[in-house]
């Protein structure tokens, strides 16, 4: 009877030995679910960066020399006569002049590249004007905005894309959204004089500028 009440004992021992096991295992187990079971273990990370916005543009060439700012059609003079007029513009036209002192013609105007990271507007003016710059009975000096690749100007002044207008004292809107994409970004930029035969003399000069402005998105 001794015996039967001791091999009970050690069957009871056993089984809550068995059961202790099992939970230490099972505990063990859900500690490492992802090796064991094949669960999936997630784990995120983040990246930040912050990148800032430049609004720039660049004239990157003139009367056809890259790298040039400056458009020279050196020296010349309207064909004697009153009311004669000579007619120079960079597509290469020299009209009017007198012969034995022509200008030279220039083939291209100002390129112009937007080389920020931003849409911008952009405003044109020259300083002088005609009647200072050139003078004379009805002087003209005039710009002549395109695009030279497709698209760069998507939102052009009104009856401001590909017409002569003449220049202003103060900046004037032109396009009001300059891209920057690489294959979008580029303007030309073309001038026309118009120079009577009662002009000032000697070398003459007037500085066009291009202000710009970054456009919010």
């Amino acid at each position: 009877m001794e015996s039967n009440n001791s091999l009970m004992i050690v069957a009871v021992f056993a089984v809550a030995l068995s059961f202790i096991g099992a939970f230490m295992a099972y505990n063990s187990f859900s500690n490492y679910n992802g090796m064991l079971t094949g669960f999936a273990i997630e784990e995120e990370g983040v990246v930040n960066v912050t990148i800032s916005s430049l609004s720039s543009i660049e004239i990157y060439s003139a009367g056809g020399t890259p790298d040039s700012k400056v458009i020279d059609w050196g020296t010349g003079r309207v064909a004697p006569g009153p009311g004669n007029f000579a007619i120079l513009s960079t597509n290469g036209t020299v009209t009017g002049a007198d012969g034995s002192a022509p200008w030279s013609a220039v083939n291209g105007g100002f390129l112009v590249r937007n080389i920020g990271n931003t849409n911008v507007s952009l405003s044109i003016h020259a300083t002088p004007t005609a009647a200072d710059f050139i003078g004379g009975s009805s002087p003209s000096f005039q710009y002549n905005l395109s695009n030279l690749e497709a698209s760069s100007c998507s939102s052009w002044e009104t009856g401001i894309e590909n017409v002569y207008t003449e220049f202003g004292p103060t900046p004037s809107s032109v396009c009001t959204s300059y891209g920057f994409a690489e294959d979008a970004d580029e303007l030309t930029l073309d001038i026309l004089l118009k120079i009577p035969s009662d002009s000032k003399t000697g070398q003459r000069s007037s500085v066009v500028t291009l202000t710009y402005d970054a456009v919010t998105p």
